[in-house]
């Protein structure tokens, strides 16, 4: 009874990571008591079956929160708003407790992806319906922007992505999440059968992304997309002549009608909004540099914030810097190497993980995904697709190697 309690509500936490725009739904946090069941069940579970508990992992768990619990500490001595040091540990703390509350005896890999992909389909058909909404006029955008504040308690910031249909940018954190979708889509463990229905989600997640607008996930989606069809390994032929085929055809198509003026626009460096948004982090990079060179020890502590330049609270889009004036050089070091130490024990190590998982941590140059349940389970997506094989799975790929 209990594995079912666990199992239910971890797969109805990773389903609403994907399709719910924050963890509440009308003022009732759905994401944190998903999170408290599983979490309750998963430990009864592991006490009562004496079931074993990686050791290394747990080693790590227990870092990660003596460190965030020492510079929240910090934060506090240092005078910074003490709700502010809250929001931040628990925004730190949401990725690494969603990747620990997975157990794949229990939730296995499959039944992880499918819930994954249901739960992108799910979030890009509604963003494509309710684009079209819009865009022919049945739901007015300020209609849609009330209705999705009252439900999910978040302000939508978006923008006019084509006047001449009307067509609005929607664009959430769960984007990150669509982006990477593709690699379990097209994985070689087939998790949907069917060719039509692959297209059909693949079409989906594309307009999805494409009303998104960002010029950092389309281009992750691009490689994503790319990405499992090849294998410096396994190189052949006929992977070769449509890669150039398909290449050459669309640098013709682009090269006689142009990009399209919308996509085209949100690349340009003289475009006003492009203009306005860079502007925001280059203001933002000088003021946490000095924030660096005031704190460069023992940082400012989680919850701080640069007197120049406050953005959102405590969260600035270049996430990554602001955590060295936050942890303080020596204990960033040790971040960054608890969290390559979680990848090399826990992952396969190859050119095309490298390369996806370099890109998802990367998503914290430019954008505050980092602190967040979303980058916990775009974690699980690249565990899910790279992860090492246990001894159970390694028994059985064996023995279905041996019966072919």
């Amino acid at each position: 009874m209990l594995v079912k309690i666990y199992k239910y509500a971890f797969i109805l936490l990773i389903f609403t990571t994907f399709v719910f725009m924050t963890g509440s739904l009308y003022g009732i946090d759905i994401k944190l008591f998903l999170a408290g069941v599983s979490s309750f069940a998963l430990i009864v579970i592991l006490y009562s079956q004496k079931k074993t508990i990686n050791k290394f992992n747990l080693a790590l768990l227990v870092s990660f929160f003596v460190l965030y619990f020492f510079s929240a500490l910090i934060g506090i001595l240092k005078g910074f708003n003490e709700s502010y040091v809250l929001g931040e540990l628990i925004g730190l703390l949401s990725p690494i407790l969603v990747i620990a509350l997975y157990r794949s005896d229990f939730v296995s890999i499959i039944t992880l992806k499918k819930t994954m992909l249901y739960g992108a389909f799910t979030y890009s058909l509604l963003k494509v319906m309710a684009a079209t909404l819009i865009s022919t006029g049945v739901l007015s955008f300020t209609t849609f922007f009330n209705t999705i504040e009252t439900i999910f308690g978040y302000r939508l910031v978006s923008m006019l992505i084509s006047q001449e249909y009307n067509i609005v940018r929607i664009y959430i954190v769960n984007d990150l999440l669509i982006a990477f979708t593709p690699i379990i889509l097209f994985s070689a463990q087939k998790v949907i059968k069917s060719k039509i229905l692959i297209t059909i989600t693949y079409i989906t997640l594309l307009l999805s992304m494409l009303l998104c607008y960002s010029r950092f996930l389309l281009v992750i989606y691009l490689i994503a997309s790319l990405l499992p069809f090849f294998s410096i390994v396994k190189l052949n032929i006929n992977k070769v002549i449509i890669s150039v085929f398909t290449l050459g055809f669309s640098l013709i198509y682009l090269t006689i009608n142009g990009l399209p003026e919308s996509i085209s626009k949100r690349f340009s460096t003289s475009d006003i909004n492009n203009i306005s948004s860079d502007g925001i982090r280059n203001e933002q990079f000088e003021a946490i540099v000095k924030m660096i060179s005031e704190n460069l020890f023992l940082g400012a502590g989680i919850g701080s914030y640069s007197s120049q330049y406050i953005r959102t609270e405590y969260i600035y889009e270049l996430q990554w810097l602001s955590m060295v004036f936050k942890f303080g050089f020596p204990a960033f070091i040790i971040l960054v190497t608890l969290i390559l130490l979680y990848l090399n024990k826990n992952f396969k190590i190859n050119y095309k993980s490298l390369i996806s998982i370099s890109l998802l941590l990367s998503s914290g140059l430019f954008n505050p995904y980092l602190q967040s349940t979303v980058m916990g389970v775009a974690m699980l997506l690249m565990y899910s697709e790279y992860h090492l094989l246990e001894s159970k799975e390694k028994e059985v790929t064996i023995l279905r190697s041996l019966e072919l």
